[in-house]
């Protein structure tokens, strides 16, 4: 009985390609008909997994995998409860699952960049982390470190970011000392041209914030705040003002008050910038919003960070006029020595006059 069951469901994809369309939905009926077999023999209380690892082994693992990369949504969701319920029964089959959907990733990672069914993988692979026990074993942090963080670099990623973000979510709720890990690839991977990637970005940087301690903040606020000011900076409306909606958030609030004086410099030249430069006024009104702030937190250090920017800019004002006066002069300097060559000037004269002036 096992065996039939798991021949009709891996047989399912095959038979869905090859049968009249207009017989679909009664094929997704008998499939559901042959999960509903298989998942009430998983569950009966005289099922043994020592007498029915025969019938499911290593191959169907992979047939099931295979047949992951449907178009049809209703037969991977049937799939995903497949394996979801193999991984939890078959202790034997997990690092075997696990090593054959690394495998899948990686192929998605470096050869494909899209695949059918990702995002239903990705549903374990949370499942499998939430049910991670500590320490860690090298085999988890080597999974995030090579497949979960360049996940994101995809383009294809907001079609499963939702499962990307939660599979983030456990491993720091897990092991809060992989958030420099995780922050510092995020930021390596950070979207360049893609404003819908990098709102989702920010999204994920503020999950993380909210979950981060003073200890780990620390290693990851100068990088971080960085690519922050960017944010604030950018001429995307929406990027601009999600960026400084992270001031919105209490727990994020209670680190940057905790460690103002690092990351104030770096924000303020950009916020001071903004007020006079961005076009949307909706961002540099939230922006003399966060000015506010940081002014009641310190306000010594507010008015030594503005005197240094207003002088800078000043000193970047007379640069820039002394070069144009400069230029000015160089350009009325050739009209004069051709016009005293007209008036019987010496023509040999003029490489002689030409020189002196670039030297």
């Amino acid at each position: 009985m096992m065996s039939y069951t798991f021949d009709e469901i891996v047989a399912s994809r095959g038979y869905l390609d090859f049968i009249p369309k207009n017989d679909n939905d009664s094929s997704l009926a008998e499939l559901q008909i042959a999960y509903d077999i298989f998942f009430r023999v998983l569950d009966t209380p005289e099922f043994r997994v020592t007498t029915e690892k025969r019938e499911i082994d290593q191959q169907i693992i992979v047939r099931l995998l295979e047949k992951l990369n449907s178009k049809d949504p209703q037969v991977r969701e049937f799939l995903h409860s497949v394996l979801r319920r193999i991984y939890v029964k078959f202790v034997g089959l997990r690092s075997f699952i696990r090593k054959e959907m690394n495998n899948k990733f990686y192929r998605f990672l470096y050869e494909t960049e899209f695949m059918d069914g990702i995002g239903e993988l990705l549903d374990i692979v949370v499942e499998i982390i939430r049910g991670l026990r500590l320490p860690l074993k090298p085999e988890f942090k080597l999974f995030l470190e090579k497949i979960i963080i360049p996940m994101h670099k995809v383009k294809e990623l907001p079609l499963y970011h939702t499962q990307l973000r939660l599979c983030i979510t456990e491993y720091l709720d897990k092991y809060p000392l992989l958030t420099e890990t995780v922050v510092l690839g995020l930021l390596k991977f950070w979207p360049k041209t893609s404003t819908e990637k990098e709102a989702l970005f920010l999204d994920e940087i503020e999950d993380i914030l909210a979950k981060t301690v003073q200890e780990e903040f620390k290693k990851i606020q100068v990088p971080l705040f960085r690519q922050i000011a960017k944010c604030v900076s950018s001429t995307s409306f929406p990027i601009a003002e999600r960026a400084l909606y992270l001031w919105g958030n209490s727990k994020i609030t209670v680190l940057i008050v905790s460690n103002h004086e690092v990351i104030m410099p770096i924000m303020l030249p950009t916020l001071f910038r903004v007020t006079k430069d961005h076009w949307n006024r909706d961002v540099v009104a939230i922006v003399f919003t966060v000015l506010k702030m940081f002014l009641r937190i310190n306000k010594r250090l507010f008015n030594t960070l503005s005197f240094e920017y207003k002088a800078e800019k000043a000193k970047e004002k007379k640069l820039k006029r002394e070069h144009e006066e400069r230029w000015n002069k160089k350009e009325k300097l050739p009209s004069k020595r051709f016009r005293s060559i007209s008036e019987g000037g010496k023509p040999n004269s003029l490489k002689a006059n030409i020189a002196s002036q670039i030297k």
